[in-house]
């Protein structure tokens, strides 16, 4: 776990309030616990609401605390009216807001809030869905997906000057299962890996007939 200070001032971590669905909760406490691991404290009701605390105090006091609002958007959460309430207050303090979509649904209930709003698809990856709400919280670069560095260990050996055809089947098999998965799997493949899956190009003589008036020479 980090303990890194990731928010400007300091002294003080940055925090998220997490609107959600009742129905999505066990979604949120994961998302909360990804993003303590990157210095950011998540909050969520009813989990962060203290006994004997009134819940709509609690929601309207957090809000205010917070740095941004992550709406975790499915088709129950468009339609409830708490989620919409939040996501008002979230735009009258001026909070970032992050909407993270887990269902591949079109706004309806929500969506003259969020018509301007960049999406980010958890269902695409939640790591990478978390780094970009890191990103946009703390305005670092987004990491490179995890997988990218795997990929590149894993074609290290198979490395070969100056693109030079491997001419075995098995190798061919090989390259073509890895950037399959790659492309499949959301990989970023670093450059040096595109170099070595990539088929090699053939290249033909500029001058065909002086190579064989030399050849017959």
């Amino acid at each position: 776990m980090s303990d890194l200070d990731t928010s400007p001032g300091a002294g003080r971590r940055l925090s998220a309030f997490i609107s959600h669905h009742s129905s999505q909760v066990a979604v949120a406490r994961r998302l909360k616990g990804l993003l303590r691991e990157r210095g950011i404290d998540g909050w969520l009701a009813p989990d962060d609401i203290a006994a004997g605390t009134a819940f709509d105090q609690a929601i309207l006091d957090q809000i205010a605390r917070s740095d941004a609002i992550v709406l975790l958007f499915c088709a129950q959460s468009d339609q409830s009216r708490h989620v919409k309430r939040e996501l008002m207050l979230g735009e009258d303090g001026d909070k970032v807001i992050l909407p993270v979509r887990l269902e591949d649904v079109s706004a309806q209930g929500l969506a003259y809030w969020l018509k301007d709003y960049q999406w980010i698809d958890w269902f695409a990856g939640e790591e990478q869905a978390v780094e970009r709400i890191v990103a946009a919280m703390t305005g670092a670069p987004a990491k490179a997906a995890r997988a990218a560095p795997v990929l590149a260990a894993a074609l290290a050996p198979l490395q070969r000057p100056h693109r030079v055809a491997p001419c075995s089947r098995g190798w061919a098999r090989l390259r073509w299962r890895l950037w399959s998965r790659a492309a499949s799997g959301g990989w970023a493949v670093p450059e040096r890996a595109v170099a070595i899956l990539m088929p090699p190009s053939r290249t033909t003589p500029s001058n065909p007939a002086s190579g064989r008036a030399s050849a017959k020479s």
